[in-house]
């Protein structure tokens, strides 16, 4: 974010110093720009003046829901990709690395639901190499096209390590029996 976009969202300009109130200043920024993670704003009267230190948000996976970009974070925070879905280099190692298509389930604070959240953050830290483009439905949950084209059904919620240790187990005994599936469901790996 541009420094003039944060200055704008926090309703400063032209406030007189005796008014300006830090917590107010603070949920002002993050109200109009849900990009950030946190602001933290300090006044003083002499000299006149206030300081804003803002986080933004780094953006974990892109999401795109109908042509509607967003972005997801760690914790599931949901907010506009604007520009920035078409050009992530700037925004870290981590940003625009995976994508997910498919209607966004969120919960009732805005956020991404918790089991896709959980999934996704299971599938990152498995250190897989997995392709960077996922589906999403409310029925499967998570899947994605491996490097044989087989359509793999993750689902979603917690036990993603162990769902990706069976479907390792699977592909090499379709492979051995030289079976070519339409779609693997690892959605149950009991």
């Amino acid at each position: 974010l541009a420094p003039e976009q944060v200055f704008d969202a926090s309703g400063l300009r032209g406030l007189h110093i005796l008014w300006a109130r830090p917590a107010t200043i603070e949920s002002q920024i993050l109200e109009a720009l849900p990009s950030l993670e946190s602001v933290e704003a300090s006044c003083q009267l002499l000299p006149a003046e206030c300081s804003i230190l803002v986080a933004e948000r780094r953006p974990r996976v892109l999401w795109d829901e109908s042509g509607q970009l967003c972005w997801i974070d760690d914790q599931g925070a949901v907010f506009d990709a604007g520009d920035a879905a078409t050009d992530a280099a700037g925004l870290g190692e981590d940003a625009g690395q995976w994508s997910v298509t498919g209607p966004l389930p969120r919960e009732e604070d805005g956020n991404l639901d918790a089991q896709v959240r959980v999934a996704l953050a299971e599938l990152w830290e498995s250190k897989r190499v997995l392709p960077g483009v996922f589906q999403y439905s409310p029925d499967l949950g998570l899947s994605f096209v491996d490097e044989r084209g087989w359509r793999v059904v993750v689902g979603q919620g917690a036990g993603m390590g162990r769902r990706l240790r069976v479907l390792d187990g699977l592909t090499a005994h379709l492979a051995s029996a030289q079976v070519t599936p339409r779609f693997v469901d690892v959605r149950f790996p009991d």
